[in-house]
């Protein structure tokens, strides 16, 4: 079963077990171990994506800070991250050989961050 299909598949049966809205679940899977169901509220984890840039540039960091996407996708040259009101998206802005550009991510999308 793909990972959106196992999502709404437990997602569907929660409330019947438990008092956890919809849409606070979230899907982890280990490296070498069965998948997990995580509780997380998406605004939370969207400051959380947010604050690990905020503490790559305060503590000036070397080298890049790099977001990995579920498709693989490597978001690097970040300038500027920004969370949406809502607390569910991201806005990156990034330095990019054609100029500047944006791209706006969902936090469910969002893998890793890491540095190099």
């Amino acid at each position: 079963m793909n990972k959106p299909a196992l999502i709404a598949a437990v997602v569907a049966f929660l409330p019947a077990f438990a008092q956890i809205p919809p849409e606070i679940a979230a899907h982890s899977k280990t490296k070498d171990g069965p998948s997990e169901l995580m509780v997380i509220q998406p605004s939370l984890r969207a400051k959380d994506l947010k604050g690990a840039y905020d503490f790559y540039i305060k503590n000036k960091i070397p080298g890049e800070i790099i977001y990995t996407l579920s498709s693989g996708e490597k978001l690097k040259g970040i300038i500027e991250v920004t969370d949406l009101p809502g607390g569910t998206m991201l806005i990156f802005k990034l330095n990019t050989a054609q100029g500047t550009n944006y791209s706006i991510v969902g936090v469910e999308d969002i893998e890793s961050v890491t540095f190099s």
